[in-house]
């Protein structure tokens, strides 16, 4: 991943005007290493693009994304989780919007196998499994930070965590 957004410099300039430098996860910027930032700078612009395609009134429950929005999403995300495998069945059909049972308030993702069979899938679930692929060496501090309430929603209940 690039930071084809510019989200780093942007952030910069921010700082310059005296705003308030936070990420999408609520964590203050000034928190993070100059190695960490550089992860900030690939994860960032795509959890930003996530959230604005899950709140898009134009998705009501259910409905499939578009082709452009489900294109970044199997791309830039999906192809990232964990356990890719076994939330697909052969092919994946579509992506859609929904509320998974498990976190009625929230919304996520679900792929749509070619079989019709679906599973609901965490977008940052599939962040965190990119940044520990991809930057081994610093992941666990960075994920410890950026991901805290993933991660401590995890140890709470045993589960996969919050799907958002």
């Amino acid at each position: 991943m690039s930071d084809p957004s510019g989200w780093k410099d942007s952030q910069r300039q921010s700082a310059h005007r005296g705003e308030n430098r936070m990420t999408s996860t609520k964590q203050r910027l000034d928190s993070f290493s100059s190695e960490e930032e550089k992860i900030l700078a690939d994860v960032e612009p795509v959890v930003q693009s996530v959230r604005r395609i899950l709140r898009q009134s134009r998705y009501s429950d259910g409905d499939r994304l578009s082709p452009d929005d489900q294109s970044y999403i199997l791309d830039n995300v999906f192809r990232y989780h964990p356990d890719r495998s076994s939330k697909v069945a052969g092919e994946v059909d579509y992506v859609t919007v929904g509320k998974p049972e498990s976190f009625p308030e929230t919304r996520c993702f679900f792929v749509v196998s070619s079989d019709g069979s679906s599973a609901d899938f965490s977008y940052l679930k599939c962040m965190e499994n990119f940044v520990r692929k991809t930057y081994p060496e610093i992941a666990e501090p960075f994920c410890g930070k950026y991901f805290w309430r993933r991660l401590a929603s995890d140890s709470r209940n045993g589960s996969g965590g919050d799907p958002l």
